[in-house]
């Protein structure tokens, strides 16, 4: 009898610690681990749940599924001045052939929503990693999976960073 009640405490243990190992290897699943980049410092890999997440009616699908570098440049964290400046340094070089640029308005809070009700679109996560208040534009490039902040500088600035990642 006492080998019984050894074996079945021995089962129960065993039980236990099964399930603490089951539940912590799920826990550890279910959170969005964020890979940098190895290649470019900055960048950071889209996780696999927004592009799961993120669907045609999503703002900036398009950018997540499409062949081209995207670039995305707040209008509203500048002057437009400084935006002219840049746009005319900009198409003054071959740049255009390596980026599909946009120019946008950070998007409001009403406009940050997700086609199948979570927060794992695209549109979390660009505003997570891309938000204007840390960059003045934004590199996403749909072939590596990969998002990098622009950091702020000069015109001239802005162009030196884009022709030094051009080919990423």
């Amino acid at each position: 009898m006492q080998k019984i009640i050894k074996i079945m405490n021995l089962l129960i243990i065993c039980a236990v610690l099964f399930t603490i190992f089951y539940y912590n290897k799920n826990h550890k699943l279910q959170k969005q681990d964020i890979k940098k980049s190895y290649n470019h410092p900055g960048a950071v890999y889209f996780p696999y749940s927004v592009f799961n997440s993120t669907k045609e009616s999503d703002l900036l699908y398009e950018t997540l599924n499409g062949d081209s570098i995207n670039l995305i440049y707040f209008r509203d964290t500048r002057p437009e001045e400084y935006r002219i400046e840049f746009e005319k340094a900009y198409y003054d070089t071959d740049l255009r052939h390596s980026y599909n640029y946009m120019s946008m308005y950070s998007p409001k809070s009403e406009e940050i929503k997700c086609a199948d009700g979570t927060q794992n679109c695209l549109i979390y996560f660009f505003m997570r990693y891309c938000a204007p208040s840390r960059a003045v534009m934004c590199i996403i490039n749909p072939k590596t999976k990969e998002i990098m902040p622009v950091p702020y500088g000069t015109a001239e600035q802005l162009i030196q960073f884009l022709e030094k990642h051009k080919n990423w």
